[in-house]
């Protein structure tokens, strides 16, 4: 566990709980980045855009951070749960997949675009691309795949017909 002595355990600012457990979660910096952990269930909170300094096989970061989440027990989680945003609790996270592998879920607050992953998930995150072109070329080929699908002008459609079903309420409640 040598690689852990360049984490720094920061003492926090502000409580903020695990979505999940609703444990206080410990802010740790990994490389100059501040992340929550939560000691109970594994789960790590980033803030925007930080992940992408985790996510990879070759980010030092990432093989930090890695260790440290697989130091805490991991448990058993409601997928079906609906989590909060743990800065802002009055904010839903949104559940999605990480990849266009569809292979592993992530909380992402839509507003501010924090993220949560659950304990374990690092780990396979850090196993989907070996390097960043790989993810491009995957996300670039998944756009492509959807935009030749009849996808777009199906949701056209439901939304042509959504608007129209709406206005003819709008109509029936003025009359």
């Amino acid at each position: 566990m040598g690689l852990i002595v360049d984490i720094e355990i920061k003492p926090r600012r502000l409580r903020i709980d695990c979505p999940r457990k609703h444990e206080p979660l410990k802010e740790i910096e990994i490389e100059g980045v501040l992340v929550d952990i939560c000691p109970t269930c594994g789960g790590v909170w980033f803030g925007a855009n930080e992940l992408i300094k985790f996510d990879e096989a070759h980010e030092d970061a990432g093989r930090k951070l890695l260790d440290l989440m697989e130091t805490y027990q991991t448990v058993k989680i409601d997928h079906d749960l609906l989590l909060k945003n743990p800065r802002s609790p009055e904010i839903e996270l949104v559940r999605r997949y990480y990849s266009p592998k569809e292979q592993i879920e992530i909380d992402e607050c839509p507003i501010i675009g924090g993220i949560w992953i659950d304990g374990g998930d690092l780990r396979q995150i850090r196993g989907l691309f070996p390097s960043e072109e790989d993810r491009r070329r995957a996300y670039r080929d998944f756009a492509i795949r959807w935009k030749n699908s009849n996808d777009i002008d199906k949701m056209k459609r439901e939304s042509a017909l959504r608007a129209q079903q709406a206005n003819q309420v709008t109509n029936l409640l003025n009359w």
